[in-house]
């Protein structure tokens, strides 16, 4: 169930980064538009009466202006509705024809976005008139649907501003170091419950380059969370800190490049104790309720569920449990205190084919052979060659395909 990141080598299950908008007009993937303003689909480019232009060459216009909240940083993600044409009137792309909002982080996009972006208060609907150089200069995008040195033209509507957290400086003289060898300070005291040894726990994470410049949040990854129990975190040195902690506790940590290699320098880190929970048991299926189906997968059922069935185009929304079948637990949306969503037809073969005989609100046990899950190659470090998984699943929602109706 692990998806792509900087800390995809350790397998911690984190929504994937945005792609760099310099290689696709398609700025990142949709999600849910809570309350978009609406527009005709076939409308062409906006009349602006009054455009102005920056020091860059960025051209922009106020269509509408936003609440008096402050902007976006650079750091930050937005939550847009947007269209894009050519100076010709040629559509290439528009987040309303697809009928659901964009979500990317201001900086990941290209640098004409980067900057209006930053111009704009939540609420407030822009024109944009990006030059090539601020665009996608000489080589174009998206297979020659911009051509190259292209003028591009965008209606932008600010729905939302997800906030990233901020780099905190050292108190050198409350530091404190671990067995583990990494040095953290307290910057906020829990109030609520410590961390028992088979608690299911959940980390709220950002960390930075010594120099400020953040690498990678929750925040930016759909609020994922570090989550397990103590002993199935990803780093021995993420125990020795969730056991300082209560919840609530916020901590400050540096931590050696030896000790997390993945970002190719020492990292300053920000870690919030956000949640315990109780973790199902894990347990064999019981051979007397189990069925087996064509493919191999084995399930049991535990609560039938009495809503809508998954087709393996729609999006689910799930809570579960991943064991190897020594016991050993290596991801759970359990543990992280809320259901993860995604595309039935984006994950292993075994729950693709799993869910879709369960309904909502039912409760499943499968047993997953190698060939339905990540068969000869695994998911190191955490699944090995040729494992046969155990998952509990909980069917929490059916979302459908996502497409305009």
């Amino acid at each position: 169930m692990n998806t792509k990141c900087l800390l995809a080598a350790v397998a911690l299950s984190w929504a994937g980064t945005v792609p760099a908008a310099a290689t696709s007009p398609v700025f990142p993937a949709a999600t849910q538009d809570p309350a978009p303003e609406k527009q005709d689909k076939q409308a062409g480019i906006p009349e602006c009466k009054e455009m102005k232009k920056t020091a860059s060459g960025l051209e922009y216009g106020v269509l509408r202006k936003g609440r008096d909240e402050p902007g976006p940083a650079a750091d930050d993600v937005v939550e847009v509705h947007y269209t894009g044409w050519l100076q010709d009137g040629t559509k290439f792309d528009s987040s309303r024809d697809r009928g659901a909002t964009t979500s990317f982080g201001v900086s990941q996009v290209v640098k004409g976005w980067t900057e209006g972006l930053q111009l704009m208060t939540p609420g407030a609907h822009f024109k944009f008139v990006i030059p090539s150089e601020l665009g996608y200069g000489a080589q174009g995008a998206g297979g020659g649907k911009i051509p190259p040195n292209s003028t591009l033209v965008f209606e932008v509507e600010l729905i939302k501003i997800t906030a990233m957290p901020k780099f905190r400086p050292s108190k050198g003289e409350e530091q404190k170091t671990t067995a583990s060898g990494v040095t953290y300070e307290v910057v906020k005291e829990g109030a609520g419950s410590a961390v028992a040894e088979k608690d299911g726990i959940a980390l709220r994470y950002a960390f930075w380059k010594p120099t400020g410049q953040l690498l990678q949040c929750s925040e930016q990854q759909n609020n994922h969370r570090i989550s397990g129990t103590l002993a199935t975190l990803p780093f021995p040195w993420l125990k020795d800190l969730a056991m300082a902690c209560k919840v609530g506790t916020v901590l400050r940590v540096e931590v050696p490049q030896k000790l997390f290699p993945n970002a190719n320098s020492d990292t300053v880190w920000e870690l919030e104790l956000t949640g315990i929970s109780k973790l199902p048991e894990f347990r064999d299926l019981d051979a007397k309720k189990a069925v087996t189906t064509q493919s191999g997968l084995m399930y049991e059922v535990l609560e039938p569920g009495t809503g809508a069935s998954p087709k393996a185009t729609d999006t689910v929304s799930a809570l579960y449990t991943g064991w190897l079948m020594d016991g050993t637990m290596f991801d759970s949306a359990h543990a992280r205190g809320a259901p993860s969503e995604f595309p039935l037809n984006g994950v292993i073969k075994g729950w693709t084919e799993g869910l879709q005989l369960m309904k909502v609100g039912g409760k499943f046990l499968f047993k997953i052979p190698s060939a339905l899950a990540y068969g000869a190659g695994g998911q190191p470090p955490t699944i090995p060659a040729d494992a046969t998984l155990l998952f509990l699943v909980e069917l929490v929602d059916v979302k459908g395909d996502g497409r305009p109706k």
